[in-house]
């Protein structure tokens, strides 16, 4: 029982990495010394670096070229290093570390781990969601998040609540699913579902994508599978729209569906998506700063921001550093593909390439990118083993 509560404890603050404001640092960065040193000290380890190489390599590359462009801005140069060489750490490292060390590489034990901090929290959203004394307590003494909103949204003990805090919750329905998780599998999932709604909608589209795949791609010759994935959207739509009238944050969730509508027939040009792409797609006027970027920051630019990651990627380093980001996702892709199959691979590489329209998050240490690649690594290693 101890040891279950500490593999949650764990697991929560690697997936989540709560902002303290008595330290003002995601805790995930506890985990760096004693992954490093268990990196650097092992024999045996040396495997993993070889199992990885490619990708290494790909990353390495990647920081290479952020150093020829210092000349043009240094201190974007050097942020982008900075979290590039972050990303090795988080994305690669600490979860090797973790599963090594701390959990080990059963997959169905990992899933079911990580299945159960989803629900912790959950739960700790559902409770800020309904005891607001207690949401603006947290919020004002005991956490710091960049990202979130006062107001309407933001309900969460975690990094990133109105973007990467909702997809996050979202993959793990999704893996629950795709791996059969039944135990507690349509409480959880409303506890789960409810925490999206009330954090950043962006987790909607994610489940759609998802559960679409699912359908198409697993379960289209298994109806008992596609009703009970039948009933999880059911049980969705009907949570939103009953709860909705009565709560200013389920009416801003609900409205997803009403400005999805919208924006696919045209009816109302306010909606979040005509803003991404009137207000917030546009690129370098010049071939040179198509291809090799500009060296600006847009993300924080008040004269000319976006926050569609393509954007920020393409006017930091061009196409050329988005193709170097894009390499080493496709290659991770068509691994993970060879290994575990297209369907699970298709899903955790395709909701990376979606959320980058929403944010930056290609090479980047954020909670739902560090989930999946712990589900990366965890599925390469046990191909390895097997095919020894």
């Amino acid at each position: 029982m101890i040891f279950r509560i500490v593999t949650i404890v764990l697991l929560y603050i690697y997936i989540y990495n709560p902002i303290f404001q008595v330290v003002n640092f995601g805790l995930t960065k506890f985990f760096w010394l004693p992954a490093l040193f268990h990196l650097f000290s092992k024999k045996n380890n040396a495997a993993f670096v070889k199992l990885l190489h490619i990708e290494f390599f790909f990353v390495f590359l990647t920081i290479f070229y952020c150093v020829l462009l210092m000349p043009r801005n240094i201190d974007l140069s050097l942020r982008y290093i900075y979290i590039n060489i972050v990303f090795i750490i988080e994305c690669f490292i600490v979860p090797y570390y973790i599963l090594h060390i701390i959990v080990g590489f059963d997959t169905k034990k990992v899933i079911s781990f990580i299945y159960l901090t989803s629900i912790v929290a959950a739960t700790i959203s559902f409770i800020l969601f309904v005891v607001p004394d207690v949401n603006f307590y947290v919020k004002s003494t005991l956490i710091h998040d960049p990202l979130s909103a006062s107001g309407i949204r933001s309900f969460s003990i975690a990094e990133g609540s109105t973007f990467s805090y909702s997809i996050t919750n979202a993959i793990i329905v999704i893996i629950s699913l795709l791996y059969n998780q039944k135990r507690f599998f349509y409480i959880s999932s409303i506890l789960l579902i409810i925490s999206i709604a009330i954090n950043a909608r962006i987790g909607f589209i994610i489940l759609f994508f998802g559960i679409s795949s699912i359908i198409v791609l697993q379960y289209k010759h298994n109806s008992g599978k596609i009703f009970r994935v039948a009933i999880l959207i059911a049980l969705c739509l009907f949570l939103v729209k009953n709860m909705s009238a009565s709560n200013e944050t389920l009416k801003w969730a609900a409205s997803f569906f009403t400005e999805s509508v919208d924006f696919f027939h045209n009816y109302n040009e306010n909606t979040t998506y005509n803003t991404l792409i009137n207000d917030m797609f546009f690129y370098p006027e010049t071939v040179s700063g198509c291809l090799f970027g500009e060296g600006i920051d847009i993300w924080n630019n008040a004269g000319m921001r976006s926050d569609i990651g393509y954007i920020n990627q393409i006017f930091f380093g061009g196409l050329l550093y988005l193709f170097l980001l894009s390499c080493l996702n496709i290659y991770m892709f068509r691994r993970l593909w060879k290994a575990s199959g297209f369907v699970i691979s298709f899903i955790l590489f395709g909701v990376i390439f979606i959320s980058n329209f929403k944010g930056p998050v290609l090479n980047v240490s954020t909670g739902f990118v560090k989930l999946i690649y712990l589900y990366y690594i965890l599925l390469i290693v046990n191909n390895e083993r097997n095919s020894i």
